[in-house]
């Protein structure tokens, strides 16, 4: 076990006065998941995923440093739009007003780089 981990996790629910058993229904995974998590380590597949609910960096949970535009494999696997509503559009549904206009202005945000990138090509 990885107590630097163990500690990232645990400091930054702390912080942002999460239970962990909260953040299980955040993640929409069983409290002994994040128990796990929090014990353990985040899974590197998992560590973005983790971090964009935490709304930090990967780098913050990691015990691994990431190179300069590496993402989990995982996030390969959504390459479209359907797939990312399929995955996550009930808890999109659920999710207070408040947290969701979060996520629309972090995907506006991202939509601005990639159309600064677009421009710059």
């Amino acid at each position: 076990m990885d107590m630097r981990t163990e500690s990232k996790l645990r400091a930054v629910l702390k912080k942002k006065g999460i239970a962990p058993a909260e953040f299980a229904r955040i993640a929409g995974v069983n409290s002994q998941t994040v128990n796990n998590w929090i014990k353990r380590g985040v899974p590197h597949a998992r560590l973005m995923e983790i971090a964009d609910l935490l709304n930090i960096s990967p780098s913050e949970l990691s015990q691994k440093k990431m190179k300069v535009g590496e993402e989990p494999a995982r996030y390969n696997q959504i390459s479209s739009a359907t797939d990312l509503f399929a995955k996550y559009g009930d808890q999109l549904e659920q999710m207070p007003l408040k947290e969701l206009m979060k996520v629309v202005g972090r995907i506006e945000a991202i939509v601005e780089k990639h159309l600064k990138e677009a421009d710059r090509n």
